[in-house]
């Protein structure tokens, strides 16, 4: 009775915690920062709103990514139509944040019990990393709550061993890889747990368990490939973007990235204690489901070309936060008299990385925007047949009526040093305009920073100056910053 009793009082007040912080996190579905990765997955999204055959075209496939996440960006368009656009795109985002939390929650309470399902709920929902990249229109926080329900159902294969789990298995895999071709990686780990997961002994009476998700997830992605051959474009590996270049600057990279999204909520000696506990208190199969994990997704990040973007190891979140949820459990059942306050201050811990969470979010907002006003201008200006070059080519396409110079359009990323743009300039026998964005970086060492020896540099090759858009903010500390140039050079 006194566990039911601490069980509603810590559902109680982690529900009015979450309640308030899913208030704060709404007000973020309105705000007009767009990142590029956001342009290209809204302007598909938009593309299959107009025509859904569009889910069958080469330009659907172009992200190294399958059109589903863009289809249900689409659907929500449809049902959401009162809003504007981008605001009905966030919202799924929104969904989407919540949708992880509830399947962390379900993972925590099958790997232990609900105590640890709420703090795994908690502890997500609260993670800076996490609530930052849930405002924006990206695969990856949906990606996060896809694994933890395929982890979920793999757990559940110990108690449930009915066809129909297998099948369950099966659809939680096909949409990973659905939402992301790098999903396959969820093969081998599928593969191998149900291989394992009671002993290590006698795997071959357990094959026929793997049959029915491994046909699954393989005909998705097999199919996927076919499609990409088909359409002529890469055929994306498991990993994506691997490219086989191991070295101790991936690794150090990878294990800094992992340390700050333990950062906030500061959980990373309750994870260190939870893994100690974890390899000695634990069954094999839930110690096991949780090396596979950590393991193939590693060792696919460390072959990975190096980045220090949070988001390309997003999926780990869940196993850190679950494994630091089995330690805080183990440690207040030395203080059972306690345990109740303990679980009380943790919650209420989270709350402190809210500070950090709303710098960081305020600053982000002021960034990346504005992208309407020089589409606006390239709409005006632009020529039937003009070329675009910018470095800012899918805000470009989402907001101008212009496609992608690869499939017919006009608008390419092709900003080169000076010699390439010279030859591709002069070369063509259209108008050209040039559209430099300084949010979005990646300008050739002639235009970053801008002077005016880049300035000369255009008027030899006979382009005019269109406008400059600049930007005053107290928020960034800038006054009349330019964050857009815009030039054009008339056909010869």
């Amino acid at each position: 009775m006194e566990h039911k009793k601490d069980l509603i009082f810590y559902h109680i007040l982690a529900l009015f915690v979450l309640g308030c912080l899913f208030c704060i996190r709404f007000q973020y579905i309105f705000w007009d920062s767009f990142w590029s990765d956001e342009a290209l997955y809204s302007w598909i999204a938009n593309k299959i709103y107009q025509n859904p055959a569009f889910i069958f075209s080469p330009q659907a496939f172009s992200p190294l990514h399958p059109p589903l996440y863009a289809s249900i960006l689409a659907l929500s368009r449809h049902f959401l139509n009162f809003l504007p656009v981008e605001t009905a795109y966030r919202f799924f985002s929104f969904i989407t944040y919540i949708l992880g939390i509830a399947a962390i929650y379900i993972l925590g309470t099958r790997f232990k019990d609900r105590f640890v399902g709420v703090f795994c709920a908690v502890c997500l929902a609260f993670n800076t990393v996490y609530f930052f990249y849930s405002a924006r229109i990206l695969i990856d926080i949906p990606f996060v709550a896809v694994c933890c329900m395929l982890f979920a159902s793999l757990l559940d294969r110990q108690q449930n061993q009915t066809c129909r789990q297998l099948f369950v298995i099966g659809f939680w895999g096909m949409i990973a890889i659905l939402l992301k071709s790098s999903g396959a990686i969820l093969i081998p780990v599928t593969t191998l747990y149900l291989m394992f997961y009671k002993d290590m002994s006698n795997f071959a009476s357990r094959i026929k368990e793997v049959v029915i998700p491994l046909t699954v997830m393989m005909c998705t992605y097999l199919w996927e490939v076919y499609l990409y051959r088909h359409y002529g474009l890469h055929v994306p590996g498991p990993g994506t973007t691997f490219a086989f270049s191991l070295g101790f600057d991936q690794i150090k990279t990878y294990l800094k990235v992992l340390l700050y999204l333990l950062k906030f909520p500061n959980i990373f000696v309750l994870f260190a204690y939870g893994a100690l506990v974890c390899l000695t208190k634990q069954p094999w199969h839930k110690k096991f489901l949780l090396t596979l994990w950590i393991g193939i997704f590693f060792f696919a990040l460390v072959f990975s070309p190096s980045s220090e973007y949070p988001r390309y190891v997003l999926q780990l979140l869940p196993f850190l936060i679950l494994t630091a949820g089995l330690g805080f459990e183990f440690f207040i059942s030395h203080f059972k008299k306690w345990r109740n306050i303990l679980r009380a201050m943790i919650v209420l811990a989270c709350c402190l990385s809210l500070y950090e969470t709303d710098q960081k979010m305020n600053l982000a907002s002021q960034l990346f925007t504005e992208y309407q006003t020089p589409a606006k201008i390239v709409n005006e200006i632009a020529s039937p047949g003009s070329l675009v070059i910018t470095n800012a080519p899918r805000p470009l396409c989402y907001f101008t009526d212009m496609d992608f110079l690869e499939f017919g359009g006009g608008i390419t990323g092709l900003l080169l040093e000076k010699d390439e743009f010279k030859r591709l300039v002069e070369k063509s026998n259209r108008d050209v305009l040039l559209v430099i964005d300084e949010w979005g970086g990646m300008q050739p060492t002639w235009a970053e920073p801008f002077t005016q020896d880049s300035e000369n540099f255009l008027k030899e090759l006979n382009f005019k100056h269109v406008s400059t858009i600049t930007m005053t903010d107290k928020i960034l500390k800038i006054k009349d910053f330019p964050i857009f140039r815009i030039y054009k050079r008339p056909k010869n």
